[in-house]
């Protein structure tokens, strides 16, 4: 049994075995100073001994030389304490040092850190399932995840070894890895306060939960084509704790635009489903939504349906979640991409591609939430279809597939 606990042994340890040695202690009491099993004291003493030549075995003559020394060949392996060590015959000494034996299994164990820990047969799957979803724009944590049963190694392990440069995917595929700029803090400036913000400021919001709790909290915004002469317009709709992400294409960036929306999502759910799935919804204080009735579905009686805030000024961290998912769309749409070319079904099945990427925050996909939560038969009225996991496609050539 190991008294250690399986722990390896340190320099002090080794220390106190040579001390042990050069006074010709048994190995019983030496294993009981290290507070260790007495076959892990045998082993080490032979495995981390030194060999030495005897000049004096080459003086001899043949008859006077032994190798046969029992000494060597059972405890204590060495010649540390050895009274004849001077007359000996032998044609090699062993000595056990303390210092030697730490450096020796320093560096074996270093050595056996290092490399990679699978067969050649799977490096090669491993590189091939890297290089097909790197080609489909998807992340190191959708391929592990997609793939975990025919990848012998934790997702951990797989990054290491892309860092290392030991698969075909380099550092600069890891997205996130790529540090992004320190934000830069702007003043508040002093601006008109509308009387549209009354009671729907981000400290209103925060009392809002405090006292209602909701759990389905949506993020708006918009993403503009920055192409020159375009106009087109994304209204993005983000479910914060689903990671669920709607988009819808709009000709202007008008308040107009997106009230058409609102009244065309209104239309095709209930207005129990509308109050439940948009029931509180944070956005920033560009004038497009300015809407607020349109969004928060006023019916005849003046009640709403849905409660709209607004986040402070030049504070869209507030509605981090969305500016987060706004990345994956990027990917897709690059800044200086046109949207002349878009319409509603090509939105949708960007969206689709979006909510059907793992994320490893929820250990699932957006789309298996959403219809968790909802159904299938919902997901289909926003235009949202499942996508494959190895088919997800998060790379401009996405929209050339569409015939």
């Amino acid at each position: 049994m190991n008294v250690k606990g399986g722990t390896h042994l340190d320099l002090n340890d080794r220390i106190k075995i040579q001390a042990e040695l050069e006074k010709g202690s048994m190995l019983k009491v030496i294993a009981a100073i290290i507070n260790a099993d007495e076959r892990t004291i045998a082993k080490e003493i032979k495995k981390r001994r030194i060999k030495f030549n005897n000049h004096r075995f080459f003086s001899l003559s043949s008859n006077n030389r032994t190798n046969n020394c029992k000494k060597i060949s059972r405890f204590p392996y060495v010649c540390n304490a050895c009274k004849k060590r001077k007359r000996c015959n032998e044609g090699y000494f062993f000595e056990y040092k303390a210092k030697e034996a730490q450096i020796n299994y320093e560096t074996i164990l270093k050595e056996t850190r290092e490399g990679i820990d699978m067969t050649l047969s799977d490096k090669c799957r491993v590189d091939v399932i890297l290089k097909e979803g790197l080609d489909k724009g998807q992340s190191i944590a959708h391929i592990y995840h997609s793939n975990k049963d025919l990848i012998p190694c934790s997702e951990s392990t797989l990054y290491r070894l892309i860092n290392n440069g030991n698969t075909i995917a380099q550092r600069i595929d890891t997205r996130r890895q790529v540090k992004l700029k320190p934000r830069c803090k702007r003043k508040d400036k002093n601006k008109r306060d509308l009387g549209l913000f009354n009671n729907r400021t981000y400290g209103d919001f925060l009392v809002h939960i405090l006292k209602h709790s909701p759990f389905y909290l949506v993020e708006y915004d918009t993403v503009v084509d920055d192409s020159n002469g375009a106009h087109k317009t994304l209204l993005t709709i983000h479910f914060v704790s689903l990671h669920f992400m709607i988009i819808r294409l709009l000709d202007k960036k008008e308040a107009s635009e997106i009230a058409k929306q609102f009244v065309y999502l209104r239309r095709r759910l209930s207005d129990d489903l509308y109050a439940r799935m948009f029931g509180l919804g944070l956005t920033d204080r560009g004038s497009e939504f300015f809407c607020v009735d349109a969004i928060g579905g006023v019916i005849d009686d003046h009640k709403r349906l849905a409660h709209l805030f607004f986040c402070d000024s030049y504070s869209s961290y507030q509605k981090g979640a969305l500016e987060e998912n706004h990345t994956l769309l990027r990917y897709i749409l690059p800044k200086g991409t046109s949207f002349n070319d878009l319409d509603q079904n090509k939105c949708d099945l960007i969206a689709s591609h979006i909510n059907s990427y793992y994320r490893k925050s929820i250990n699932n996909t957006p789309y298996n939430l959403f219809v968790a939560h909802f159904s299938n038969k919902i997901a289909d009225i926003l235009g949202i279809q499942k996508i494959e996991a190895n088919d997800v496609y998060l790379k401009p050539a996405l929209l050339n597939k569409i015939k």
